[in-house]
């Protein structure tokens, strides 16, 4: 519930931002501002920010939250003996675990599947996306921002009450199958509308599979090591991150609308994910009824 609470009141801050972001560099051209990616009549005149201008604002929102961040009082609750280890013997530890416990590493790999496509599409690729295929500018890019942060609410508000009666393995299969078909989708739409649709779905799977993957991890793996593992699965996590980068460089998807044939990929590569989750679906499964 906590997990839930946190991705809620994340997404809420994301869907202020990107609609702020979509007014801001959009402006009041033609009396009218670009909210959720439609245009609505207003009564009053803005102009549109330079990117130069929205990154100083970016930037004094990160010093409004050093302040804030500092003003917190932590009072812990319980005693914590410092660990001395070095950074090689906590990879170690979080390795050991894993090779030991071999169903929890492919599950936390296959689901981190989504998170690596989404993270590499949104920075990287989306805006090759929005201005190559769909041939629109800097507005659409930041209303996409929206309608992941909704999609990603609604998996905050909903998602435990939608998989309440089957287990977070099952919901990470549906929602890893959502995300690849999004992708997919992507590739033959060539309407705004369809990309607005299709992110909403993008940020309700990256959300949810956060959310049934914690609930997951949780059940299955010792606090004490817990912290360990989860550093080894953002370590892979970059890895595979690293390499897509290093792929999608290339001069080939930079070219006219290529960048589609890289929504393609993603797609094949989480119903990848989706398919090595359902392969072990059972030994999987097993490890939260012991």
């Amino acid at each position: 519930k906590i997990t839930s609470y946190i991705e809620i009141q994340g997404q809420m801050t994301f869907a202020i931002a990107g609609a702020l972001a979509a007014i801001l560099l959009g402006g009041t051209e033609g009396g009218a501002i670009n909210l959720f990616g439609f245009k609505l009549p207003v009564s009053f005149d803005l102009e549109a920010w330079s990117l130069k201008e929205v990154f100083l604002l970016d930037m004094a929102t990160y010093l409004l939250a050093i302040v804030l961040v500092c003003m917190i009082r932590y009072v812990p609750i319980a005693e914590r003996k410092p660990d001395d280890s070095g950074l090689v013997e906590r990879f170690k530890t979080g390795i050991s675990y894993l090779i030991t416990n071999r169903m929890v590493f492919v599950f936390g790999l296959a689901s981190y599947f989504v998170f690596a496509a989404i993270l590499v599409s949104g920075f990287y690729l989306f805006p090759m996306y929005v201005s190559g295929h769909l041939l629109a500018g800097a507005d659409v890019y930041a209303a996409n921002e929206m309608y992941f942060a909704i999609g990603a609410l609604l998996a905050g508000l909903f998602i435990h009450l939608i998989f309440s009666r089957s287990n977070p393995v099952f919901g990470s299969i549906v929602l890893t199958l959502t995300a690849s078909l999004a992708f997919i989708s992507l590739t033959f739409h060539t309407k705004v509308e369809w990309f607005y649709f299709a992110i909403l779905f993008l940020g309700l799977a990256n959300a949810g599979i956060r959310i049934l993957r914690m609930t997951f991890l949780f059940k299955v793996v010792p606090n004490s090591v817990i912290g360990r593992v989860g550093s080894t699965f953002h370590f892979m996590n970059g890895c595979l991150r690293i390499c897509f980068l290093s792929l999608f460089a290339l001069n080939f998807f930079h070219s006219g609308n290529n960048v589609i044939y890289a929504m393609s990929i993603l797609g094949f590569f989480t119903l990848v994910g989706a398919s090595i989750l359902s392969r072990y679906y059972g030994s999987i499964r097993k490890l939260t009824t012991t």
